[in-house]
């Protein structure tokens, strides 16, 4: 008995090439809208054609492949199938006996497939790549970046908490740092600077005007001075910007950021801990939306095909939207980063299941 029929090759051939074919028109769109915007700054830099591909473009179109992937799988999936039936190819084969729970099987093959590669584009692939990119928008597209976060409050290690009032991320100057030892919760050691300046060549912030209190017993004594050599754990890399971090991390150097980040206190952990989560939820997401786009195109409906495709831009940017105001919400508020990310594919698998179980009552 074969476990793919000629019926299952046929409908993911079809999936497949209008998947490539729509991602192929897409991609050539964005690419010619986004060299429009920036061919000022290409030849402001004087930059070749091929510097621009291979520098940029290159990572730059699977890098937006990889983001609207599970989109496209699922307006794809609507198309092809919902020109199947009003082919009344649909109606033929299920004369023919395959049931639509069967018929749901080839699709659900080829959105595990495209799962499994948004998975490794976005886990390992694009991570290693992405720093090429960063680089070109840094050195020739964006602007400079500043660091805006004030009162930061981290714990550089199990007995050691560090606090600063803000931090210049130009000069790499920290201003009204503290570094606070305690043992349990009483405070042995405490060392307070005006600021702290980043010294590159030492790796080591050299403390302006500072004074250190030591605790011994009941008796405190304090020491001053203009200039202090220390080393501890925080660099200017800790300062820059997050996203653009994250971006070059593959998952296992992600879960192990995270972990740091949470040792310090971070409150860039929330956003590792949701990029991480995103990137385990999107490639699900491919699987939940391409059973509601069977569901939805495998039958004939009043409008045509014109009806199925308005239905699935809306679900699809329903989706988009619902997804970028849950990660706000974890990252913003209480919501935990893993309902972050997988509470849209939790309310769209109920909604796929749902729409599944009426297409099968037909």
């Amino acid at each position: 008995m074969k476990v793919l029929t000629i019926t299952d090759r046929y409908i993911m051939r079809r999936f497949v090439t209008t998947l490539v074919f729509s991602l192929m028109i897409f991609m050539v769109i964005i690419v010619v809208f986004d060299m429009v915007e920036k061919l000022d700054e290409f030849l402001k830099h004087d930059l070749s054609t091929w510097q621009v591909i291979r520098e940029y473009y290159l990572i730059f179109i699977p890098y937006f492949i990889s983001t609207f992937l599970a989109f496209f799988t699922f307006i794809s999936a609507i198309f092809f199938t919902s020109r199947m039936a009003y082919a009344y190819e649909i109606i033929a084969i299920e004369n023919a006996g395959m049931s639509p729970l069967r018929m749901l099987v080839p699709y659900l093959i080829v959105a595990i497939g495209v799962a499994g590669l948004s998975y490794y584009l976005n886990g390992w692939f694009l991570p290693r790549h992405a720093g090429q990119m960063i680089l070109f928008e840094a050195q020739y597209l964006s602007r400079p970046y500043h660091y805006r976060e004030v009162n930061i409050h981290r714990q550089i290690s199990p007995q050691w908490y560090l606090y600063l009032e803000e931090y210049n991320n130009r000069d790499s100057i920290a201003y009204k740092m503290s570094l606070e030892k305690f043992e349990g919760k009483v405070l042995r050691y405490k060392v307070t600077s005006h600021f702290a300046r980043w010294s590159g060549a030492d790796s080591a912030w050299v403390l302006h005007t500072y004074r250190i209190r030591r605790w011994e017993g009941r008796r405190m004594r304090v020491r001053s001075g203009k200039e202090l050599s220390v080393r501890i754990p925080l660099t200017p890399t800790d300062f820059e910007k997050s996203a653009s971090l994250l971006q070059v991390m593959t998952n296992p150097q992600l879960r192990r950021r995270i972990l740091e980040l949470q040792l310090k206190g971070a409150g860039e952990a929330r956003y590792a801990a949701v990029e991480l989560a995103k990137r385990q939820a999107l490639p699900a997401a491919a699987i939940v939306l391409v059973v509601i786009a069977f569901s939805m195109a495998s039958r004939q409906v009043r409008g045509g095909m014109g009806m199925h495709l308005g239905m699935g831009l809306l679900i699809g940017f329903s989706y988009i939207v619902f997804l970028q105001i849950s990660a706000t919400a974890a990252i913003k508020a209480d919501l935990s980063p893993f309902w972050g990310a997988w509470l849209p594919n939790v309310a769209y698998s109920l909604l796929a299941v749902w729409l599944l179980y009426r297409r099968a009552r037909v």
